[in-house]
């Protein structure tokens, strides 16, 4: 059995939605250019605050000019229903953590929301290594691209396939120190002998790695600008994605789901999965240890 996303959508080509035609392109420069700002502090010892307040300040200004929410600004005075507004959510250094200890895998990630009514749900999204120049974007139900600059050269590139005795491998993603439930269920999964687990800051390159078949599962606690950008680039590549609770995570969320800290988190994080039978694996053991 081949664990591997379908990828089904990967293009060469973008085809992007009407309404976001013109806009989706200005955001892909946008962020490669934060990116360029945030790979310049790679090598170096000194703070990379700066590049990241910046690369912030750039992502608020191309907002204001096209009439887009900022998230990252606004995210406790948003309107509380509307019909088709854009918001942008970002991340300028997702998997701080590990820019610093030089592991290259932290990623500029940002992605585009549409507001319906009391729910917001990602249309767009953008991620780029800063480091190895990988991008991955998406537009839901459109495409799904991968590309790749020769900057940096990875171990291991090609797509790994599975038969029903090979471990699953997942990413457990989480930046700040897990409470008590998902201590309990990250504890269960790393000691499953189904599970090769590797413990991470830096959602938006695993769910990139997700995408492109090297990685059977990502498991986020919370949302956040690099977790929603990664399921929807996962799920256009045909993977399984959904909260904890549910298979599929198309409906969308709302604003204090986007909020959630602590305990009221991880109910409303991503499981983004090569298939559903992993994804329906990992939520079995979700279930029998979040309490």
């Amino acid at each position: 059995m081949s664990y591997c996303p379908q990828q089904k959508h990967f293009s060469t080509q973008e085809i992007a939605m009407p309404s976001l035609h013109k806009t989706f392109p200005d955001l892909a420069n946008i962020v490669g250019h934060c990116s360029t700002l945030v790979a310049s502090h790679y090598h170096e010892n000194n703070s990379n605050v700066q590049a990241t307040d910046v690369s912030e300040g750039l992502l608020s200004h191309w907002t204001i000019n096209r009439g887009i929410l900022f998230l990252n600004n606004l995210i406790d005075h948003v309107p509380t229903s509307g019909i088709g507004q854009l918001a942008l959510f970002a991340d300028t250094l997702n998997g701080e953590k590990s820019f610093k200890s030089h592991t290259p895998t932290a990623t500029v990630t940002a992605v585009l929301l549409r507001q319906d009514d009391v729910l917001f749900s990602p249309v767009a999204a953008v991620i780029q290594n800063p480091v190895t120049g990988e991008v991955w974007s998406a537009i839901k139900n459109n495409f799904v691209k991968y590309s790749f600059k020769p900057s940096y050269t990875p171990r291991n590139t090609r797509t790994r396939l599975y038969d029903d005795n090979d471990p699953i491998r997942v990413a457990i993603c989480q930046s700040k120190a897990p409470d008590l439930a998902f201590s309990r269920f990250s504890s269960a999964i790393a000691g499953n002998s189904r599970f090769e687990v590797i413990h991470t800051d830096s959602t938006g390159h695993y769910a990139g790695a997700l995408a492109l078949g090297q990685l059977d599962a990502v498991i986020c606690p919370k949302l956040d600008a690099a977790t929603l950008a990664g399921a929807l680039i996962a799920y256009e590549a045909g993977a399984t994605v959904g909260n904890m609770w549910k298979a599929l995570y198309e409906t969308g969320f709302t604003l204090d789901e986007l909020r959630a800290e602590g305990k009221n988190a991880l109910p409303n994080g991503v499981i983004m999965a090569a298939n559903l039978e992993i994804a329906s694996i990992i939520q079995k053991i979700f279930l029998d240890h979040y309490k």
